[in-house]
């Protein structure tokens, strides 16, 4: 671990390469400051070092990774990260505990080259998660609040994401979950299945779209009514 002094000594002496360098390190505060301070990168490889500690790090590291690929990913770093090895870890970091991490990533996946993929990925774990979530004898322990909040945000992936994928193709089943969305008693979850059934409306003006966001607009909540808008 390094001393205050040293710390900034080295900020201030290390280049790009040296910052990159970093990452690779078991030093968190060597890695805190090469996420903060890395401006760009040259190659795929120094995007798989990014994107290696946008999971199984401290909270604090993972928002400062999401927020350098959010960075990356505006600018000429984009072609970097078009990279299908990326889809595992992508999928994980949109329900991070850490909503920081989740909207920096979203905010990027309608850019990336594999959107489609993790989109029916995101897709089915949705009915995977309400499937859990419908046990019998369920108590609303931490295994179900988790659960919820991994439904939750995967919920609002599929929102973000949608007018960017092969929207067409999923609609069917995008209809099936959002019914299955109404029946639960947390408002937050059907406050976001009232954001993508807008989303899907908008795109798909069709009796059945019609009918499933009328669902939400009779909704007894006022927050699940104005997500419909």
């Amino acid at each position: 671990m390094n001393t205050l002094d040293e710390t900034i000594e080295i900020l201030n002496n290390a280049s790009q390469e040296e910052l990159l360098s970093f990452l690779s390190t078991e030093d968190v505060v060597l890695k805190q400051i090469a996420l903060l301070n890395i401006n760009e990168i040259n190659s795929a490889e120094e995007a798989k070092l990014i994107i290696n500690t946008l999971i199984n790090h401290p909270s604090e590291i993972r928002e400062y990774c999401s927020f350098l690929i959010n960075k990356l990913m505006n600018g000429k770093g984009k072609k970097f990260f078009q990279d299908r090895s990326f889809l595992d870890t992508f999928e994980i970091a949109i329900y991070d505990v850490n909503p920081k991490v989740c909207r920096n990533i979203l905010d990027i996946l309608p850019f990336w080259k594999y959107k489609n993929e993790l989109f029916e990925r995101v897709l089915n774990n949705c009915f995977e998660l309400i499937e859990v979530l419908q046990e019998k004898n369920k108590d609303k322990n931490h295994r179900y609040t988790k659960n919820s909040f991994h439904l939750y945000w995967n919920l609002y992936s599929i929102g973000i994401m949608l007018s960017t994928v092969n929207y067409e193709k999923y609609s069917a089943k995008i209809i099936e979950l959002l019914k299955l969305i109404t029946e639960f008693s947390e408002y937050t979850l059907r406050e976001k299945g009232a954001f993508v059934a807008k989303q899907l409306y908008s795109l798909i003006k069709t009796e059945q779209t019609l009918a499933v966001m009328q669902k939400y607009q009779n909704d007894k909540n006022f927050y699940v009514r104005n997500a419909v808008g």
